[in-house]
C-alpha cells in the first residue's frame, strides 16, 4: 500500500498540488488517525477494521516518505536546476 500510495502522492504533487497542502494534509489525516486509534478498542466483531487502519497507516507513511525525500532531495542536492525541478 505505501508503495502504490507513494507513486499516486508524488504525482499529484508534482502537477496538481502545491507540496505543503499536501504536508498539512497528511498531518492532518495521521493525527486523525492517532486519535481514532486512541479511542478504538478492538473487538473480533470487526476484522475488517485492522485492514483499514493498515491501510490508512500505509498511506500517511507514504506522504511524509514522499514529501521528505523530496524536500531533502531539493534542498541538499547540488545537480542542475532542471534536474531538481523534477522532483519539486
Amino acid at each position: 500500500m505505501s508503495a502504490v500510495a507513494s507513486v499516486a502522492v508524488g504525482h499529484v504533487t508534482a502537477t496538481h498540488v502545491r507540496r505543503v497542502y499536501v504536508v498539512v494534509s497528511g498531518a492532518t489525516f495521521n493525527a486523525g488517525l492517532l486519535l481514532a486509534l486512541a479511542w478504538w478498542t478492538p473487538t473480533s466483531e470487526d476484522p475488517a477494521m485492522f485492514y483499514v487502519v493498515a491501510g490508512c497507516l500505509g498511506l500517511c507513511d507514504a506522504i511524509w516518505q514522499t514529501q521528505t525525500n523530496s524536500e531533502l532531495l531539493s534542498l541538499l542536492c547540488t545537480v542542475s536546476k532542471q534536474v531538481k525541478r523534477g522532483f519539486i
